[in-house]
Parts: structure tokens; sequence; C-alpha cells
């Protein structure tokens, strides 16, 4: 859902992104109610965190501002529907504070999870809302990805829940605290999993060099693969066609959709992979 700096125009713009959305009307109205709920929460509500529920499910955000940026970035936008395809095994990297979770949870139920989040107010909802919701069969380690193992300086932002990044330019934030870094290529099981969400916030490029080496990035481990690619104008670098030269050499193929931010040098990239055929 695009963002406008007239609210009024993208309030009807998400409004008609609801009505539109392949749910059935219950469905709809439940994104719609939670929708309405947290635009008009934010306004006066500055702090305190966030509890409603979407599709028959308690979500936890740490306020309502980021509880609306997230149920139309997922519930709305809906970047991880994969249409018919099943999905089993989830590893959901940089799981936030679990709306994507909870989402793949309501389109598999029977799916098997491992959500990694390295923010420990964030990982603290995602488990409070498994819990609450009496969910099965979702893991949740609080952790960074990365290439190599140890800890690190997480730069936060105590507003927002999707700003946080190893990179402080990425957040333009001070804060910090300090998470522990792990490879993933430690933790996939030795089986295919069905699907691999990879959005950390500009490491993206380092944990799918850890898979390469690892000989973990190719389809027999690995079947699709939904990543979000940071662009950042400021790095005075371009790794998006290294990243997907690395991706179609390890057998996979992709689409892109993107949409260009005329207000920011940042931009967001999803990339989806699926095994060549």
């Amino acid at each position: 859902v695009s963002q406008s700096r007239y609210p009024r125009a993208d309030f009807i713009t998400t409004l008609n992104a609801i009505r539109k959305l392949p749910f059935s009307l219950g469905q709809r109205m439940s994104v719609l109610r939670s929708f309405l709920k947290a635009s008009f929460l934010r306004r006066i509500k500055k702090q305190g965190r966030a509890d409603l529920f979407i599709l028959g499910l308690k979500h936890i955000a740490p306020n309502w501002k980021s509880a609306e940026f997230l149920i139309k970035d997922i519930y709305i936008g809906l970047p991880y529907m994969f249409g018919n395809k099943k999905m089993s095994t989830i590893f959901d990297v940089g799981a936030n504070c679990g709306f994507a979770t909870l989402f793949f949870k309501s389109l598999y139920p029977a799916s098997q999870i491992f959500a990694i989040e390295p923010q420990k107010r964030e990982s603290t909802f995602l488990c409070e809302a498994i819990s609450k919701n009496n969910i099965q069969n979702v893991q949740v380690l609080t952790a960074a990805v990365g290439d190599f193992e140890g800890n690190m300086e997480l730069s936060v932002c105590s507003e927002s829940t999707v700003l946080s990044s190893f990179t402080a330019e990425r957040s333009g934030f001070e804060n910090s605290e300090t998470t522990q870094v792990v490879r993933l290529s430690r933790i996939l099981p030795l089986t295919q999993i069905d699907l691999l969400k990879l959005d950390v916030e500009g490491a993206e490029g380092a944990v799918l060099r850890d898979l390469s080496k690892s000989e973990c990035l190719t389809p027999k481990r690995i079947k699709n693969i939904i990543m979000e690619y940071h662009h950042f104008d400021f790095l005075n670098s371009e790794r998006l066609p290294e990243i997907l030269e690395l991706l179609v050499n390890h057998g996979y193929k992709y689409s892109l959709d993107a949409r260009k931010n005329i207000f920011s040098h940042n931009q967001d990239i999803l990339i989806y992979c699926e095994p060549m055929t």
C-alpha cells in the first residue's frame, strides 16, 4: 500500500485495498476493524503498547503507530501470499513482533515456524502473542543473523518497531542494545524448508553469503525465498546485482516488487525466489 503526503488520499487508498483483499467478507471486516482502530488510536495514544485481533488472532505491537504500519504492510499489502502453495516449514527471519508469523499461521495452521528476531522488546511481544493465541509449533529465537557468530550493537528506535538495524544510518537513531548474532546456516535443518522469509534491514547480503559458503543456498535446502532488499543511496554501493546473480547461480529464478519512494533515498525491494524449472 503506497504512502502519501496526503492522509485522506492514503486512507481512501487503504480502504479500497481492503475491499479488494482475496479474503472472505468476515476476514476483510476483521482487517478493516483492526486498521480503523489502529489508525484512530495512533492519533490519540502516542505511548503504550497496542493489542488487537486480526483474523481471530491476538497481535501485539509496541504502539499504535507501529500496529497501523504492520497491518497495512502485511495484511493489506499481502507481500507474503503464495497462492495455493503448501508450506509445512517456514523460517521467519526478522520476525519483529510477530505479525508475519501470525499471518503465516492463519494461512498454514499446521506449519512449523521458526521465528528469529533480534530486538528484545519485539521478541517478547511475539512470544506473548504465541502464548495468548495458544499456537503450537512455533519456536522463537532472540538473535540477529549474519555471516559470523558473536555479539553486536543493534541500533533501535523506541517509536517504530521496523526501523532497527545494525546500520546506524538506516535507522537514524542513537539508541542501541547488544544482541547475539548467529549464522542461519548453523540452525537450518538438514531437511528442506518450504519458505525462508528474510527481512533483516540491510544484512541480507551477509546472510546469503553465509548460506552460499555453507552450501545451504540451494532449492534442495530452501525451496522458496521472500527477501526484502534494502537499497540505500548513502552507502555508495549497489549490491542488488550481486545478490540476484548469487541467487541465479544457486538455482533460483526470481521476480521483483518495488515502488519508487519519492520522499526518501531509501528503497525497499521484495525479491521472490523459487526453484528454476
